[in-house]
């Protein structure tokens, strides 16, 4: 269920939660920025966006 929500992400989305959450070993955050080639700022904004579509097609989204 999860890896099927991950595949419905776009490419940058999906790559960045597969490198992050999804191998064995576990990479800290600016070594996967740093081997995507994009800046810190862009990788929590796109990540941020990544968890938010997540939780919506995991049914886990919760209102505040």
């Amino acid at each position: 269920r999860i890896r099927r929500a991950v595949n419905r992400l776009n490419k940058m989305e999906r790559e960045l939660i597969i490198r992050r959450y999804m191998t064995l070993e576990e990479p800290y955050d600016y070594e996967v920025y740093n081997d995507m080639g994009i800046s810190e700022s862009r990788f929590y904004r796109i990540r941020e966006k990544a968890f938010y579509k997540l939780a919506f097609a995991l049914r886990i989204e919760v209102y505040k």
